[in-house]
């Protein structure tokens, strides 16, 4: 599935993703293919070792917003935008609105692409089946 380039250019430059979590840069000159960023220092693979080893990640995350803060409030909107524009995945949501609060508690996957090469070294013959793949949102 080929996505959108325009809806994942929008997170070039989000501030806090520059270095995906820590985990390395982030690269988006496939984004538009894979629908994520590659995470890592080595993304320029020739298109076999890309299709042999990458791996589809993702990392979980959760937090609590207060929509009555501006500043929270755009954090909660940023997250919204990765959901919407398949960078991420909700998977849990409560909002607890009242006359006294405003929150919205959300869990969410963002995806990534990586180099699976030292995972498929450290554990020899595990790989998924095309249908394990697919299930988890990969492809291959």
């Amino acid at each position: 599935m080929a996505y959108s380039t325009s809806s994942l250019i929008r997170f070039m430059d989000h501030k806090g993703e520059a270095n995906g979590n820590g985990r390395g840069p982030l690269h988006w000159n496939r984004a538009h293919i894979d629908g994520a960023p590659f995470r890592g220092s080595n993304p320029f693979l020739t298109e076999e070792e890309y299709e042999t080893q990458t791996a589809r990640v993702g990392d979980a995350h959760n937090r609590t917003f207060d929509l009555t803060n501006p500043e929270e409030n755009k954090a909660y909107l940023d997250v919204l935008n990765m959901i919407v524009n398949t960078w991420a995945k909700l998977i849990f949501v409560e909002r607890f609105i009242t006359s006294e609060k405003k929150e919205v508690y959300i869990e969410w996957i963002q995806w990534y692409i990586e180099d699976g090469t030292a995972a498929r070294q450290a554990l020899p013959g595990i790989e998924p089946t095309k249908e394990q793949g697919s299930q988890n949102g990969h492809s291959g």
